[in-house]
């Protein structure tokens, strides 16, 4: 409808500028109607109008003024279902300012430790007297009678604050002495079952054969002399049980 009153317009001007009486014609350049734009569709995803984010979209942020002490603290900022803005996140501290510490979200001032004892986490602990997996020897002889050489290891606790000590174990015996197990004993005089003889007219009076079995210990230490038996006795003695007596003159 409109289309057509702006031809009709257009007709009447030109037939105003012909004569009434069949003048002479006019040329005139009639401009080509005015049509508003029609605009482009947005493309798919794009913000539309009064939106200010899209969906899914993720900002971060720095939020250290949030927390006290804080250098360095951030929080996520997500666009809203509608569009229309950011819902900021949970402001998260990373790092604090020199003399403070992490203490779950939060700058707290670093704890001073006593003399001997070292910051580890939030608390003091007892300082480092040797390192991780450090093992060192040292002799243990006085542990072990008898024993020339003997030695245990020392390891690193755990916690670092000491050594934990390993058995004692010997490995040369004194002059003497031989290693059975993990002891020194003395060393064998004698062999297993081993018996001699040997003379003792000294115990008995008046005798002049007398003998006494020596046999070896059970820890071959020595020997364990048996009972000391007459045999013969002296001129002028006679045997009576194991003594020699003198003999009759009538």
């Amino acid at each position: 409808m409109a289309l057509n009153v702006v031809k009709l317009l257009l007709v009447t001007s030109v037939l105003s500028l012909v004569g009434c009486g069949g003048g002479e014609e006019v040329d005139v350049d009639i401009p080509p109607p005015l049509v508003a734009p029609v605009p482009a569709p947005p493309p798919p995803g794009s913000v539309g109008a009064g939106a200010v984010c899209d969906i899914g979209e993720e900002q971060t942020q720095s939020c250290s003024t949030d927390i006290p002490n804080s250098l360095i603290a951030n929080q996520i900022l997500s666009c809203r279902a509608d569009r229309t803005g950011f819902d900021a996140g949970t402001c998260k501290v990373e790092a604090c300012e020199t003399g403070f510490m992490i203490s779950g979200n939060s700058c707290i001032p670093v704890p001073v430790c006593e003399t001997g004892f070292i910051l580890s986490g939030n608390t003091c602990i007892a300082e480092p007297v040797c390192a991780v997996s450090e093992v060192i020897t040292q002799s243990c002889t006085a542990q072990i009678p008898n024993s020339f050489i003997a030695s245990q290891t020392l390891s690193c606790s755990a916690d670092r604050t000491g050594f934990d000590v390993g058995s004692c174990n010997v490995e040369v015996c004194e002059t003497g002495f031989i290693l059975s197990g993990n002891t020194c004993i003395a060393e064998p005089v004698c062999a297993i079952s081993e018996v001699i003889a040997q003379s003792c007219t000294a115990q008995i009076p008046n005798s002049l054969i007398a003998n006494q079995t020596l046999s070896c210990r059970a820890d071959r230490t020595g020997f364990d002399a048996g009972s000391c038996n007459v045999e013969v006795c002296e001129t002028g003695f006679i045997l009576s049980g194991n003594t020699c007596i003198a003999e009759p003159v009538c």
